[in-house]
């Protein structure tokens, strides 16, 4: 489990959830597919396994079950934005369409 969450660190999806979730904002699976411009499927399987590894937690309210990160969700997201200010990505952003 552990070798699966460090491989998919670094992929896309993953960052860019983190990065989604970063503001601290709650949000529902459907709303971060639709953010981050991911299929719905992916969005759930990564979220899933952000969620396995204590980066993301769930929270019912309600109907519905909204996302928001963990105290390690936070530290993380705030690596990546900092990685992505040294490569120089000035406006803090992915470019979702490369």
């Amino acid at each position: 489990m552990m070798e699966e969450i460090e491989n998919s660190i670094f992929r896309k999806a993953v960052p860019l959830i983190l990065e989604c979730l970063y503001s601290g904002e709650p949000k529902i699976q459907t709303t971060i597919s639709k953010e981050i411009n991911i299929t719905y499927a992916h969005t759930v399987k990564c979220i899933g396994l952000l969620s396995d590894n204590g980066i993301l937690k769930y929270i019912h309210n309600g109907r519905t079950k909204e996302m928001s990160l963990t105290k390690k969700g936070k530290k993380l997201s705030e690596l990546i934005c900092k990685i992505k200010e040294i490569l120089g990505d000035e406006d803090g952003k992915y470019d979702k369409s490369s």
